[in-house]
């Protein structure tokens, strides 16, 4: 697959897994985002990096994204047309937290 191919596929992937996921989890008690996904170069795995709030329920938040795994993936190969649908690994992007504690540290600075 070209380099071209594969960043278009990306893209649509974390769409419709950003789609699927806010479809089906909205009252749970937490917000869900899909914030980036990796496809390895088979298209057979995908990494999907996801912010939680509040974070303190990350745990059950990855809980509900892999029991709702086979969902999501029956939904990407219907809606994206792949010929198989790939195996999610849902990890917790930390990049939202890591700023917070950036900014306490800059705030107890100035002062």
């Amino acid at each position: 697959m070209e380099k071209n191919d594969q960043a278009r596929l990306k893209e649509i992937v974390h769409r419709q897994l950003a789609e699927s996921v806010s479809r089906h989890l909205r009252a749970d008690g937490f917000l869900i985002t899909v914030v980036d996904v990796e496809l390895s170069p088979d298209g057979n795995r995908v990494k999907a990096y996801v912010s939680v709030l509040p974070d303190k329920l990350y745990g059950t938040a990855l809980e509900a994204l892999r029991q709702l795994s086979p969902v999501l993936r029956s939904e990407l190969v219907k809606k994206t047309r792949l010929r198989a649908a790939p195996k999610i690994n849902w990890r917790i992007d930390s990049t939202e937290r890591e700023a917070a504690k950036l900014e306490e540290v800059f705030k107890e600075i100035e002062e």
